[in-house]
């Protein structure tokens, strides 16, 4: 295996508790639901056994995923046929905005201090601490909010670091090692994906897990300073090749996904 995907291959089977089933959704998510939505078990078979996955290990995670409907299964003659169900389906349009959102270029010019005691206002925007956050002068406040409007001036450093979600700077730092390793040019079609997976799989844990936080707020210094330009340019560079490997045919081809325009991502 490349050198570009050991550190993510190592980093997948370090953890104390591999979730097999959730790789498989990221999979989905990633390169199956806008190209057809359906994808073959041997397909599914050779990646997973690429990433070191057993063929036990994968079965009992397509049989929770089924069991769970996150994923639906039919026959075409001898062949399994997986696509996802009613609760993956719901489940990704929110977090697939969410993962794929384009890199800000432009920096807001005017915010909202929301204080709302009685929600959650993590969804709303930036949180600073419970009942407390921060969101450009557009968006949307929940009703009963006391709201401030104005300009932030230049925030220190300092003050950016501590205003970073407790356990961010360390996972976002723990990705940005993955990625420094990546070289497109020595990976082959099947490298490829599964880089493209893998980088997807941590980055979709970390936007999923913590609230984004703005640029405005971010220490222009820490390396993960703009990390979703990071993350989009190792995608963009890995997926020529991963759609490669995803249009060769398998042994048990019966989906064409060469049929299907690859999709626009970040």
């Amino acid at each position: 295996m490349s050198t570009s995907t050991e550190p993510l291959l190592k980093h997948l089977h370090n953890q104390s508790r591999l979730r097999v089933w959730s790789l498989i959704i990221t999979f989905f998510g990633d390169s199956i639901i806008e190209k057809g939505g359906e994808v073959e078990a041997s397909r599914l078979k050779v990646l997973m056994q690429a990433m070191g996955i057993e063929a036990g290990t994968l079965r009992t995670a397509l049989s929770r995923l089924t069991n769970d409907n996150w994923i639906e299964r039919y026959k075409i003659g001898k062949n399994t046929i997986y696509r996802l169900g009613d609760r993956g389906l719901k489940e990704f349009g929110p977090a697939s905005k969410i993962i794929y959102s384009p890199p800000k270029i432009t920096s807001e010019k005017k915010w909202k201090l929301i204080i709302t005691p009685d929600f959650d206002t993590e969804p709303y925007g930036f949180n600073l601490q419970p009942g407390v956050s921060i969101v450009p002068i557009s968006h949307d406040v929940p009703e009963g909010s006391l709201i401030f409007e104005g300009k932030i001036n230049m925030l220190s450093e300092t003050t950016c670091y501590k205003l970073l979600p407790k356990g961010y700077l360390e996972e976002i730092n723990q990705l940005i090692d993955l990625l420094s390793p990546i070289k497109f040019v020595n990976l082959n079609p099947l490298e490829a994906m599964i880089a493209r997976t893998l980088v997807i799989h941590n980055w979709r844990k970390i936007v999923l897990k913590f609230p984004e936080v703005p640029n405005e707020f971010t220490p222009k210094s820490w390396k993960g300073y703009n990390i979703r330009f990071m993350v989009k340019n190792i995608y963009d560079g890995l997926t020529p090749q991963a759609e490669t490997w995803l249009n060769l045919p398998t042994e048990k081809s019966v989906i064409n996904f060469g049929n299907f325009k690859t999709p626009k991502r970040f």
